[in-house]
């Protein structure tokens, strides 16, 4: 009762009497439960938005992630028609991608339970797509290789982008920074860092693979 009634006694976001960081979330993210508590610092944020791209995507593509795509409920047949060549998929995914990272919608995804979900929904279904694409072994190695160097090239400078923005793009963020003694416009760069260079390593080594897999196939066949 002690410890309850010191922690009510400090202004929210200072933290807990024990010492513990007290995580200010935007409005409505507490609503959508423990697995949202963590978009309240951009870096992380960055880091949840790699995870989604690079990472659980690829297996959905080799065929491993039907409880991952059940969470992003099918679009359109058509949308999925022009999303099987990787140009489509890739420009698909960098819509999608580049839409979310605006500030408006940024802020609306994380501020409302219903655009939170649209957000995770549509990254995981378009990354699928877009890795589906790439990685089809029916699918011409030269297109494939085109659509991931261009996918770096662009994630790249959108991270690039919001490191040398200069300015707060996000200040939904402000209050979930400075809970955990950290600058805005630092933790701002830091998750634009985090797109710029760790998430485009596997998009890297996967453009390299089917490089290397399509000159071997050519070599073969001459």
């Amino acid at each position: 009762m002690e410890r309850r009634r010191a922690d009510l006694g400090r202004p929210a976001g200072l933290g807990r009497a024990d010492g513990a960081p007290r995580t200010a979330q935007p409005p409505g993210v507490g609503r959508l439960g423990a697995g949202a508590a963590a978009v309240s610092v951009a870096a992380v944020r960055a880091q949840r938005h790699a995870v989604f791209g690079a990472r659980a995507a690829p297996p959905a593509a080799g065929g491993r992630g039907g409880a991952l795509l059940a969470l992003a409920a099918g679009p359109a047949r058509a949308g999925q028609r022009r999303a099987r060549s990787p140009a489509g998929a890739a420009l698909v995914f960098g819509l999608v991608l580049w839409l979310w990272h605006a500030p408006q919608a940024y802020a609306w995804g994380l501020t409302s339970v219903a655009g939170y979900w649209l957000m995770q929904a549509s990254l995981l279904r378009t990354a699928w797509w877009f890795w589906r694409a790439v990685l089809r072994s029916d699918q011409p190695w030269g297109g494939a290789v085109l659509a991931l160097f261009a996918t770096v090239a662009h994630m790249g400078l959108l991270g690039a982008l919001i490191v040398f923005a200069g300015q707060l793009l996000y200040p939904v963020h402000v209050a979930g920074t400075l809970a955990w003694g950290a600058a805005p416009l630092a933790d701002q760069q830091l998750g634009g860092l985090l797109m710029w260079v760790p998430a485009i390593v596997p998009f890297m080594a996967a453009a390299l693979w089917r490089l290397a897999q399509g000159l071997r196939r050519a070599e073969a066949a001459a």
